[in-house]
C-alpha cells in the first residue's frame, strides 16, 4: 500500500505552474514530391509572330509608339532604334503591355536633345513592337 501512495505523492508534488515554452525543434525531413503537372502549352506558333514599326519622331515631343495589330494579340518584346545623332538621348524605352480600354499593347520611345534649342525632327527614329496573333 505504501508504493501506490508514494507514486501518487510524487506525481502530485510535480504538478506546479507550467514552465516557459521551449525552443523550436529541428525542421523535419522533406515530404514526398507531388505529381507532375500538365505540360505547358504556348498558345501560338512562330508563324503567328509579327513585328510592327513606327518611324520618324517629330518635334516638339519626339515620341513614337508602335502597337500590336489587335487588342487581343500577345505582346512579346519591343525597342527603340535608328537615332545616332550626337547630343540625342533615348529617354523613354518602355512597354505598355497592361490592358487599357480599347487600346492594343504598345511600345513607347522618346528622345531628348541635350541642348533643347538644337532639337530637330528625327526621321530615322524607329519604335518596334513584336506580338503574337491571338489564337
Amino acid at each position: 500500500m505504501r508504493l501506490p501512495l508514494l507514486v501518487a505523492l510524487v506525481l502530485l508534488s510535480g504538478c506546479g505552474p507550467e514552465g516557459p515554452e521551449g525552443p523550436p525543434g529541428h525542421e523535419g525531413p522533406q515530404g514526398p514530391s507531388g505529381p507532375q503537372g500538365p505540360a505547358g502549352e504556348v498558345p501560338f506558333t512562330r508563324n503567328d509572330i509579327y513585328c510592327e514599326e513606327r518611324r520618324g519622331a517629330k518635334r516638339p515631343n519626339l515620341l513614337l509608339e508602335a502597337f500590336c495589330r489587335d487588342l487581343d494579340d500577345i505582346p512579346l518584346s519591343g525597342g527603340c532604334d535608328g537615332v545616332s545623332t550626337s547630343g540625342v538621348i533615348l529617354g523613354l524605352n518602355s512597354p505598355r503591355f497592361a490592358p487599357r480600354e480599347g487600346v492594343a499593347a504598345s511600345w513607347q520611345c522618346g528622345w531628348l536633345f541635350e541642348n533643347s534649342s538644337a532639337a530637330t525632327d528625327l526621321p530615322d527614329a524607329v519604335a518596334t513592337i513584336c506580338c503574337a496573333s491571338a489564337p
